[in-house]
């Protein structure tokens, strides 16, 4: 049954639930276990979930991981009621009206980003390696769990140290990278992915 989630889905749906357990004590201290839950307190639990500020598309991830700790314990899921699949599409029809606009990443908006990580005062290493950090994912596409631990703490498509390369045509002059990639998000490869960027 463990090899029908994925590592990092295992790791969101238990994060989840610890979420869930913690709203209950605060909100519903009787309810001593998370699961089985009822219409209600779901349906409050996602009022919780908006107010708090969270996106639509959280609070579905949110439902679903709890509709499935049901499904696999084996209990009815309040998730399938007719009340609990219409406020989460009220939630996703709130969101739309406060929907944040977030501007595309240009080359110009990244020699900004570039230029303005020297006025942090983090020092010169810490400078040198976010300014690596932005470069290296607007040119290799990368998403942030693939260059950095991400809050749910997975770290198996990180790419590491080694799977990033410089070859150089003569010393001191680098003349393309190249990005190994042996996992990323939904990949199925066996072999690993290379990326040149020149």
């Amino acid at each position: 049954m463990r090899a029908a989630l994925a590592p990092a889905t295992r790791t969101l749906y238990k994060q989840v639930y610890d979420n869930f357990k913690s709203f209950l004590s605060v909100h519903y201290p009787r309810s001593s276990n998370p699961i089985p839950t009822t219409v209600p307190i779901l349906a409050s639990y996602i009022g919780y979930l908006h107010e708090t500020g969270y996106s639509s598309a959280t609070i579905t991830t949110h439902v679903s991981a709890l509709s499935y700790h049901h499904k696999i314990h084996g209990f009815p899921d309040p998730s399938s009621s007719f009340l609990i699949k219409k406020i989460v599409i009220g939630s996703k029809n709130l969101n739309k009206s406060v929907a944040r606009v977030r501007l595309p990443i240009t080359a110009g908006i990244l020699t900004r980003l570039v230029r303005a990580v020297r006025s942090l005062g983090i020092g010169g290493y810490r400078t040198v390696m976010i300014q690596s950090m932005f470069l290296l994912a607007f040119h290799a596409f990368l998403r942030i769990g693939e260059m950095a631990v991400t809050r749910s703490g997975t770290t198996q498509h990180v790419l590491h140290l080694s799977d990033v390369e410089f070859v150089f045509t003569a010393p001191s002059v680098p003349t393309k990278l190249v990005v190994t990639f042996h996992t990323y998000k939904h990949s199925k490869l066996s072999s690993p992915f290379k990326l040149e960027i020149v």
